[in-house]
């Protein structure tokens, strides 16, 4: 495939030991770019990749439930998404969950993200599910972008109190 903006040939594959490094330096950025300024001042970026650390580490562990794709490009990696399969709270229904779509900066707006979301899809539908839900906070204006612009509907949240 080749992504808007004539950077080379695309290639979303499935992730790799030599993709390690990538994701364990990407995702707690991603991870991080995800909160809410709020949420950034009371965390710390240590405590981020603790956790990015672990969604990772979950995904490993799973893999008949967890998919971490890698979008290439040249043989570099520019990007990855993960995802999950798992039943909905409410219905007990089988569906895909988009956890994560990160592109690298340099790499973003030429459509990358897209693909890797339309191969999380097409893997989900190789499973025979039916729904996917793409997993993301409301602040989040690159999510809500590219999930308006894929045919994804406003769903869950309404919205957070604290005291």
């Amino acid at each position: 495939m080749e992504p808007e903006g004539g950077i080379g040939v695309l290639t979303i594959r499935g992730v790799t030991p030599r993709d390690v490094p990538f994701l364990r330096t990407w995702a707690p950025v991603s991870a991080w770019e995800s909160l809410p300024p709020e949420e950034r001042a009371r965390t710390s970026t240590l405590r981020i990749q603790q956790y990015a650390q672990g969604v990772l580490g979950k995904a490993a562990m799973t893999p008949h439930l967890s998919t971490i794709l890698i979008a290439d490009l040249a043989g570099q990696p520019v990007g990855f998404a993960l995802g999950s399969a798992g039943r909905d709270g409410t219905t007990a229904e089988w569906q895909g969950h988009m956890m994560d779509i990160f592109v690298l900066p340099p790499f973003r707006r030429r459509g990358i993200g897209r693909a890797l979301g339309q191969a999380l899809e097409s893997h989900f539908a190789r499973l025979g599910l039916r729904k996917v839900k793409m997993v993301g906070m409301v602040h989040n204006i690159p999510a809500l972008t590219l999930a308006a612009r894929t045919g994804y509907k406003p769903e869950g949240l309404i919205g957070l109190r604290e005291w």
